[in-house]
């Protein structure tokens, strides 16, 4: 099966790369960061590779790590580990749909919708600043609530 060249394009490899290794979750990063300056000192020669091996077939996932992390409560939490090549593909992936589903998400976003707004499609960062998200919907809530009083009040009332 063919994948679609916008999924192997360098540019969209090397878009999902950068989202990798900003992402947010320092507790999952921390297994493969040491990897990242590696991977980036020969980033656009590994890409290429990674985009040959997609594009002929030879691309196969890693088998995923699962390991456990205490909890303060003494129970383990499962956490499953992928490979940095595999994170890099999946990023590639989920690119290429965020991109097809971001109109329908503008439809919503900041309207109804304040969580998990996607950037621009070539921002380093997948999703907008929760802290952003968050003040435009204090906004919104505060404009509605506002205005929802407004038409509430009974007009021969004296103020």
């Amino acid at each position: 099966m063919a994948l679609p060249a916008k999924l192997i394009a360098i540019d969209n490899l090397e878009l999902a790369f950068d989202r990798v290794i900003r992402a947010q979750n320092r507790d999952y990063k921390a297994y493969f960061r040491h990897l990242c300056p590696s991977y980036q000192l020969a980033l656009h020669e590994n890409l290429q590779d990674l985009a040959t091996d997609l594009r002929t077939g030879r691309y196969e996932p890693s088998r995923a790590t699962c390991i456990f992390q205490p909890k303060k409560s003494g129970i383990l939490r499962p956490l499953t580990l992928l490979g940095l090549t595999d994170q890099i593909v999946y990023q590639a992936i989920i690119n290429l749909v965020a991109n097809a589903s971001r109109a329908d998400q503008k439809k919503y976003a900041f309207k109804w919708s304040f969580g998990a707004i996607l950037t621009d499609k070539t921002s380093l960062f997948f999703y907008r600043s929760w802290k952003r998200c968050y003040r435009k919907f204090d906004a919104v809530i505060l404009t509605r609530f506002l205005r929802r009083t407004a038409t509430d009040r009974d007009p021969n009332e004296v103020a």
